[in-house]
């Protein structure tokens, strides 16, 4: 991280230094500084922080509100192709989950036939009509019986493996021709499930994986990720805590390939409620939140010490609250969309 000071008592000291060609100031002992604005220059890929002398201590201007770079806001880029940060109280919002297994609801639409093989040398097979769940069954017994619908349903059990029209494949434990027990089912698509099934969903611990590199491992319920999980992103996100219907809902902890978490209450995929955001900057916000958004009372804490209490609006000071300068200076009060109103 680089620093730009802007002078204005130093004492200049160009021609008295090997550095013939470049302007310097040398800063005389007890001056004051504080910060101007922070930036991000993308030609040295680096942020910049601006400093200014403080010339009048009783000249007070609000300190400005460095949020790390976020996929979520757009930045201001000026002339000189440096990035302005916004004002806004910048938290990346949560991305969804998405274990609703779609991937394998979809898959199994598309199957017209399978035909199942048991460890015993049965061979259970199912011819599906469009609009019937279970299909015309047929079982053939190793020793040469046959047998149709329910009294095949009744023979098929046991750990065998099951090939589908579309190309699905799923290997484990059978129960009356449903998969039920421990298994794993690779679909055609890339969708992989591994764990519990019961009556031909999963139900209880597995881990699907989707073919983009994502996988989730905890409790399944009907179909989906339900109760406490694990989310683990192909790009190095991570999410611990619970979840419903595949969403996280509840109490968690999420974590940002870049070093952002988030601990604290969700609900439908967002941050809601109460919970603490640490910016890998540095900084940090406790307090409340809504609909992925800081709402209400918190705690906003700046790298450089500086920190604000009191109530925000959709990411913003508003309402109600204390700033208070790491050089000691308060500003307590009235607030309305990020400014001081006194």
């Amino acid at each position: 991280m680089l620093c730009s000071i802007e002078a204005i008592n130093g004492k200049n000291i160009c021609g008295y230094t090997v550095y013939m060609k470049e302007d310097e100031v040398l800063l005389l002992p007890g001056t004051r500084l504080r910060v101007k604005n922070i930036s991000y220059d993308s030609s040295i890929r680096q942020n910049v922080i601006h400093l200014v002398e403080i010339a009048n201590e009783n000249h007070k201007k609000p300190v400005p509100i460095h949020n790390p770079i976020s996929s979520t806001s757009k930045s201001l880029n000026n002339a000189s192709g440096s990035t302005n940060y916004t004002e806004k109280f910048v938290s990346k919002t949560t991305i969804a989950v998405n274990q609703d297994l779609s991937n394998r609801d979809e898959s199994q639409k598309n199957i017209e036939s399978s035909v199942t093989t048991f460890s015993n040398g049965d061979r259970y097979e199912v011819i599906y009509k469009k609009g019937e769940k279970q299909g015309h069954r047929k079982l053939y017994t190793a020793s040469g019986e046959t047998y149709d619908d329910l009294r095949a349903d009744s023979k098929a059990n046991g750990h065998g493996i099951r090939i589908c029209s579309n190309g699905d494949r799923y290997e484990g434990g059978f129960k009356k021709g449903r998969m039920n027990g421990y298994g794993s089912l690779y679909c055609a698509n890339g969708y992989t499930y591994v764990g519990d099934w019961l009556g031909n969903e999963p139900y209880g611990n597995g881990t699907s994986t989707w073919p983009n590199g994502n996988h989730c491992e905890g409790f399944h319920k009907d179909g989906k990720i339900h109760g406490y999980g694990t989310y683990y992103s192909a790009n190095g996100d991570e999410y611990q805590g619970d979840l419903t219907d595949g969403k996280a809902h509840g109490k968690g902890l999420r974590i940002w390939a870049d070093g952002d978490r988030y601990k604290g209450e969700f609900k439908d995929d967002k941050k809601h409620g109460c919970g603490t955001y640490n910016y890998a900057s540095g900084g940090e916000y406790k307090g409340n939140w809504a609909n992925d958004e800081i709402n209400g009372a918190g705690i906003f804490k700046w790298p450089s010490e500086s920190q604000y209490d009191g109530t925000f609006k959709n990411g913003k000071r508003h309402g109600v609250g204390k700033l208070t300068y790491a050089d000691g200076r308060v500003e307590d009060g009235a607030w309305e969309n990020d400014t001081f109103v006194g």
